[in-house]
Order: C-alpha cells, then sequence, then structure tokens
C-alpha cells in the first residue's frame, strides 16, 4: 500500500527553497495587499474543483505573482491551477493524464 505524504504550507510559503527573507518577503506582500491570503486562494481552488489539495506555491511569473495549486477533483483527478495572486484570477488550468497503472 503507497502511503502518500501531503503537506502545505499555510503561511503563504512555497518550497523548502525558500529562506526567512523569502517567507519576510511573502508576509510583506501579503500586508501591502500585493498578494491575497492562501486561505482566500484556497476558496477559489476549491470553487474550479479541487476537493483536495496537494501543493501550494507561491512564485513570480511573467512579472506577477502567482499561486500554484495543485490538487485532486472529486473524480480524482489531478488539476493544476495558476490563480494571479493579486486579484484571485485563474490564469491556467492544467489536467494530467490519468495512468493506467495498478494499485500498490
Amino acid at each position: 500500500m503507497k502511503t502518500i505524504t501531503l503537506s502545505i504550507f499555510l503561511l503563504l510559503l512555497c518550497t523548502q527553497a525558500w529562506s526567512d527573507e523569502d517567507h519576510n518577503e511573502a508576509r510583506s506582500l501579503r500586508l501591502q495587499g500585493e498578494i491575497l491570503p492562501l486561505t482566500q486562494i484556497l476558496k477559489e481552488a476549491e470553487k474550479a474543483g479541487l476537493d483536495t489539495i496537494l501543493e501550494a506555491e507561491l512564485e513570480k511569473e511573467g512579472g506577477q505573482w502567482c499561486y500554484e495549486i495543485e490538487g485532486l477533483s472529486e473524480g480524482n483527478q489531478v488539476i493544476e491551477l495558476l490563480i494571479n495572486a493579486k486579484t484571485g484570477e485563474i490564469i491556467r488550468t492544467e489536467y494530467e493524464k490519468k495512468s493506467h497503472k495498478g494499485h500498490d
């Protein structure tokens, strides 16, 4: 049986590569209104069909801050959303091809 460990940083933290300065920058961006709180972004992800969040990242893409949210739909489809961190608008939705592998 496979054990899947899912982690999400609920304080706008995204990758282990972030330093303390990066965490402080993310907090500062949120307090200045440059990015929305992750809790609000996760509500948008739920509206888009994700019912289980697998990963959340805050990153700068194309000169703007974005949240990359990966999760599962009710039908167990892996979906990745790119969401504008300032507006909450979904920029891109990607669906991962379903694997036909057997279960361990």
